[in-house]
Order: C-alpha cells, then structure tokens, then sequence
C-alpha cells in the first residue's frame, strides 16, 4: 500500500470521527428540550390526545373519534409513545410522552444532515463538515422540531432519502421512501410529479410500473390494520382534509399571496375571487402551482433526470408559495433539499455558482426562521401570532412591513431558482 492510499485513508477516517462529532453535538444541543412543551402553539397536545386515545380504544378508532388528520405513519409512533407513558409515573408521565413525540424530529434532523453530507462531491477539504453542520445547526431546523416539537423532518428525511436513491437510480428504494413520506405528511405529494417523470426519463415505463407496484405495497403495509377492517376510506378522507372550518387564503405562511394581500390574511377565505375573476383565489392557486409543476416535470424529463435535489427543492417551494391554505413549515423540506443541490452542485452545469447557492440557502433559511419567530413567538416581546395581529402599536407594524418583505424576498428567490434551473436544462 503506498503512502498516498494511507494518507488519504487516514483524512477520511479522521473526516469521518468530526463528522460524527458534529452530529452527535447537534442531537446534544436538543435533547434537554425534548421534555419541555413550550407551548408554541396547542400542536403538542393534541399529538398526545391522539397517542393516548389509540392507546387507550386502538388505532382503528382513531380517525373517528380524534381530529386526526395525518396518514398512518405518525400514528403508530404518538401511540406507541403513549403506551410508554402509561408505564411511567404519572408526575413524570407528560414529560416523557413529550420528549418521545419530540424524539423522532430531532433524530430525523442528525439523520438528515448525514445522508446530505455522504453526498458532497468536489471542493475543498472540510466542505463535507461544513455543509453537515449547516444543516444541524440551522436555527430555523432546529427550531421547528426542538422548540416547536413539530414532526416535519421527519417526512423531510425520507424525501431526502427518495432523491438521493432516486439519483442513483435505485428506483424501488426510491418509490418506497416516497411513500413513507407520504405515509407521514400529505405535503409529500409536491414530490410524486419528479419521482415520476424522473423515473420516466432515466428507466423507462417499465421501472414506472415497477415503481408504482412497489408503492401500492409499502402503501398497504403502513395502512395494514385499516385496509383489513375494510376502513381505508377514514384514513384517505382524514389526511386529506384540512383542519380548518372555512378555507383560508393563507394560514401563516409568506408566501405570493400574503403578498398580493400586503399581510392582510387573516382569515380571508380563498372562495372569494379577485378583482371580480369568473374564478376564486383557490382554482387561481391550482391553476398556477399546476402549470408550475408541469413546468418543473418537463424540465427534468428533458435533461434525463441530470439534477434531481434542485427540482426537488422547486416543487417544495412552489407548494409554499402558490397553494392556498398553507402553513409556514410547508416550506421546511425546501432547506434540506436546497442544501443536497449546493452538496450536488459539481454534478450540475456552470450557470449554478457556488456562491449564489450558499446566498440562496441562507437567505430561504433567514426568511424561513422569520415566518416561523413572528407566527410561533419564543419571546412576549414578539407578540403573538402576527398573521392574526391587529396593527395597533409601532412595532406590530414594523413587523408587519418586514413579513410583506420576506414574502417578496420568497417570491424573487422563487422565480430565480427556476431561472437557474431552467438554463442548467437547456444546457444539459
């Protein structure tokens, strides 16, 4: 073996030893919060409601005699967490069903940072680290599942996961991952026209149908013990409707139409229709999230699928930005996604500068902590949630004027990934 191999042996084993320091730091920092409910919002406890009524009457009931509203995947776990707490005493019980439902996010961050880490190619030495403690130690990242305790990274983790397999033309991997996140969060679905076209244009119709089987399969295995007792139908219709009385313009995120209405969305239903249109915000909103996406489909099948993590990341954003009735963690997989392009980025043409996608992920990053600060305050001195804030101080108002500005600074950033993404294919 000659001195060159064990160099670079010894630099990869040492990279490796950092990067799992940095991953091991990063899911340190969240654990003293797992057991703590900051009471960012009432989401916490009605995932305990739900654990403890599976727990306590079974899953199958769940549906019908909870509000859920998620497909099967997380179910499992609040239940599983909630026979847990059942064995516990009960003046510490709260805490530890908290710190469990909060579990699977913050693992889900550290897993998330090493699967877009393995896939760094190119540049200089200490990149890879770099990139992964971009990632874990993101406020915005951290802030969602560690103070929030919300669960979107951990449909995050397999979207990530289905790109990469999906990149490496793993296409089965690939089609299973999707649908675990799908089984996880229904925004998943931004995701299914790149899983499609991709597969399409890298393996043809017949891989298409294998993929599809393979999906109806990991499909019925996360719905087992539904699609048995011949109940399937409660757990479409659950995860498909939304938990909102009247269909809203904007929930609370800050995106194209928190712009149109300067701010002014509280609850604004998307059934009226602008400027006296034969057509409501919402048909509005579908029309144009659905040529954005055929947009987005085409491009990849044309360039045989080249660059995956950017439309990816594209189809996350879109459905922040043009659908009606989001919230302001829809956008949270974009980040993840964004940061696998910049860790992709040799692999894509030269109109994609380095520099521009580092400005891009920390800018979507600042605007995304933004929305999260001002809907979610962690201080009282942010108030309270500032879609629902009447401007009757000074400083209600600056923050006003600044979410109308991140909504514009969303929309631009917007509008120039899919410019770049766009030459990158016409380059291909």
């Amino acid at each position: 073996m000659s001195w060159r191999v064990v160099l670079l042996d010894c630099l990869g084993r040492r990279e490796r030893a950092r990067m799992a320091a940095i991953l091991v730091l990063g899911l340190l920092i969240r654990l003293p919060f797992a057991p703590i409910d900051f009471r960012a919002s009432n989401d916490l406890d009605v995932y305990k409601h739900w654990g403890r009524t599976a727990h306590a009457t079974g899953l199958l009931t769940l549906y019908e005699r909870t509000s859920a509203n998620y497909p099967p995947l997380l179910l499992y776990w609040f239940s599983g967490a909630a026979a847990i707490e059942a064995h516990i005493a009960p003046e510490s019980g709260d805490k530890v069903l908290t710190a469990l439902i909060k579990l699977p996010s913050m693992l889900a961050d550290v897993l998330t940072a090493a699967l877009i880490a393995s896939m760094v190619r190119g540049g200089r030495p200490g990149r890879r680290l770099f990139i992964c403690g971009l990632y874990t130690f993101n406020p915005a990242i951290w802030y969602v599942s560690t103070y929030w305790g919300q669960t979107d990274s951990v449909y995050t983790l397999f979207l990530v996961a289905c790109v990469i397999a999906l990149s490496r033309r793993a296409i089965l991997s690939a089609w299973a991952l999707y649908v675990l996140a799908l089984g996880t969060k229904i925004q998943s679905v931004a995701l299914a026209p790149l899983l499609i076209s991709a597969t399409g244009a890298r393996s043809g119709v017949y891989a298409l149908a294998r993929g599809f089987a393979i999906a109806a399969i990991t499909g019925a295995i996360i719905a087992g013990p539904w699609l048995l007792s011949g109940r399937i139908g409660e757990v479409v219709q659950s995860s498909l409707t939304t938990p909102n009385t009247a269909p809203r313009l904007d929930v609370s995120g800050y995106n194209l139409w928190y712009l149109v209405r300067l701010g002014r969305v509280h609850n604004f239903s998307s059934t009226h229709h602008p400027a006296s249109l034969p057509f409501s915000y919402q048909t509005l909103s579908l029309i144009l999230f659905g040529v954005c996406v055929a947009f987005i489909a085409l491009l990849t099948w044309r360039q045989r699928a080249r660059s995956l993590a950017l439309p990816a990341a594209l189809l996350c954003i879109s459905l922040f930005m043009l659908l009606t009735e989001v919230h302001e963690r829809h956008l949270f997989p974009a980040l993840a996604l964004l940061l696998l392009t910049v860790a992709r980025q040799p692999d894509l043409n030269a109109l994609l500068e380095r520099r521009s996608l580092w400005r891009a992920y920390g800018l979507l990053s600042l605007t995304f902590l933004f929305n999260l600060v001002t809907v979610a305050p962690f201080t009282p001195l942010l108030g309270t949630n500032l879609i629902a804030a009447p401007i009757d101080s000074p400083g209600v108002l600056m923050l006003k004027a600044l979410s109308v500005l991140v909504a514009a600074v969303n929309l631009i950033l917007f509008a120039w990934l899919i410019k770049v993404y766009a030459q990158d294919a016409r380059h291909a």
